[in-house]
């Protein structure tokens, strides 16, 4: 299995791609934490949200998505 590493500046857009051809996993580390752990909790309670909705709870814990899912070729 491979692993890698990388530093998120807060306040910096950044993502996320798997391009290999298996699975990939995704730990985060957030630190300080702020609410991440409330956005977590409360997304979990409904993973059916609406595209509307998701954007609600992001922005109540300080997140923003930025644009559509990456395409990977």
């Amino acid at each position: 299995m491979l692993s890698d590493s990388i530093f998120g500046p807060r306040k910096i857009p950044h993502a996320f791609a798997n391009v290999s051809e298996g699975d990939a996993r995704l730990m985060i580390t957030c630190q300080p934490a702020g609410t991440m752990e409330d956005f977590f909790n409360e997304a979990s309670k409904n993973p059916n949200t609406t595209h509307e909705e998701s954007q609600i709870l992001h922005r109540k814990h300080g997140l923003e998505v930025m644009g559509p899912p990456l395409k990977v070729d």
